[in-house]
């Protein structure tokens, strides 16, 4: 059935990726491989800007392929269940209700959040990833996950490994998280889309993306540390360069109100062969992960760090000592070197004492985050490539704001930190014990 959608670029690139094919390896029973005739992609991700039609785009070829397709199931996913239904079953509802003929082909039920065509029986759901049962335990061919980078990597796994045919993403790269290793795989489709190749944005919106943009239009070609400002979007207090790079042209790019800013990848090999000394840096949590990483210092400005553990303790299968053992074997003696550990948990502390470590109290007290902060940030920060929980907490890791929206002194709350802090023990210890 042709429908008579008024599609956008993105829609094109989505049935393009979808209906590519190719031979793919599939491991077969007996542990070996079985070339097999398939979709060529397994991951078709779609990574852009606010207004690109990124989400509107997929759930229309959702509704296409439902009446063509038997018994299939599509389940769109976000963070929580309410949202899901507020935003994505909303439009999947739009779609049906705006294109001539295609909402009697459907049935809807709002109680449990889904659509069924009524000719093939295919199902589209709309789910959360607050619902444990449902990330366990529900199965689909096709899965959709929805701002993706409101997802953990273990919710997204769960998910996955459920999903019988392809994953979708779409996500605004406001952050660094676990899909950018993905890259690498090659299954993977990425496509980049930004408010330009949607036809059907309204210049209200057209208006207030580009209200973003900090510098002068005419002095985009040059360097940016040549560019005017924007003398508009300046004096309307609109301009933001981070908000412009994310939301208008769909790029990465650092928070402005990062604590920690400027830290720079390394090698892992190259990590492994340097020469210097280690200290260990601990942040225990029982409920929230326990951080470990390996830090060494070249007696200068540069400190290298490299991620250990990132696993709360309740879901150990080892004691503490033992667990954390096994995580720095290969890369140093733990009784040898100082373990500078979070000194408000006497207990895991204990444990560590018992099991040989030489444990080390990280200094607490009034302002000492911000004191330990701002001596990291007097050196240069080295992080190795494989360490991915310490780079997304690292580009997430911001200062509170005031109700004027004003950034304070105070690293927000909300944050995952678990790991900036052991990393500040290690090296706010390193300093102090060398006099600096």
């Amino acid at each position: 059935m042709k429908l008579n959608f008024k599609t956008t670029k993105v829609y094109h690139k989505i049935v393009n990726a979808y209906n590519t094919y190719d031979w793919n390896l599939e491991r077969t029973l007996d542990g070996g491989f079985d070339v097999v005739w398939g979709r060529k992609y397994k991951y078709i991700i779609n990574k852009g800007g606010s207004r690109s039609s990124k989400t509107y785009s997929l759930l229309q070829y959702f509704a296409l392929i439902m009446l063509k397709r038997k018994d299939l199931k599509i389940t769109v996913w976000r963070n929580e269940k309410v949202t899901c239904k507020g935003t994505a079953m909303e439009d999947f509802k739009k779609i049906l209700l705006t294109t001539d003929g295609l909402f009697d082909k459907f049935e809807e039920n709002k109680t449990k959040g889904f659509f069924r065509c009524k000719s093939t029986n295919a199902m589209i759901l709309f789910e959360g990833g607050d619902n444990d049962q449902k990330v366990h335990g529900l199965a689909q061919h096709i899965s959709f996950f929805n701002e993706a980078s409101e997802f953990g990597l273990d919710v997204y796994r769960q998910i996955s490994q459920r999903t019988e045919e392809t994953c979708f993403f779409d996500f605004n790269p406001s952050k660094q998280f676990w899909l950018e290793s993905f890259k690498n795989n090659d299954r993977a489709i990425f496509m980049h889309s930004t408010y330009k190749d949607n036809a059907f944005v309204t210049s209200s919106i057209i208006e207030r993306l580009e209200g973003y943009l900090p510098w002068n239009p005419e002095d985009m070609h040059l360097p940016k540390e040549e560019r005017r400002p924007h003398e508009k979007n300046v004096a309307n207090g609109t301009a933001s360069e981070f908000h412009y790079l994310v939301y208008c042209e769909g790029f990465g790019s650092e928070k402005p109100d990062l604590i920690h800013g400027g830290w720079r990848k390394c090698k892992n090999d190259l990590f492994d062969m340097l020469p210097f000394e280690t200290t260990l840096g601990i942040d225990f949590g029982s409920a929230k992960p326990t951080a470990v990483v390996n830090v060494k210092w070249d007696g200068g400005r540069n400190f290298y760090v490299d991620q250990l553990c990132y696993e709360p303790i309740r879901k150990l299968h080892t004691d503490l000592a033992e667990t954390i053992i096994s995580k720095v074997q290969g890369c140093c003696d733990y009784e040898e070197v100082e373990s500078v550990c979070d000194s408000a948990k006497k207990s895991y502390m204990n444990d560590l004492t018992n099991g040989g470590f030489q444990v080390i109290p990280a200094k607490k007290g009034n302002d000492s985050i911000q004191r330990g902060n701002d001596k990291i940030d007097e050196y240069n920060i080295y992080v190795t490539e494989r360490s991915k929980d310490i780079h997304e907490e690292q580009e997430n890791y911001t200062f509170l704001k005031d109700r004027y929206g004003l950034a304070t002194d105070k690293p927000d709350p909300h944050c995952e930190d678990h790991l900036m802090d052991a990393i500040r023990y290690a090296i706010e210890w390193i300093c102090r014990s060398n006099g600096l």
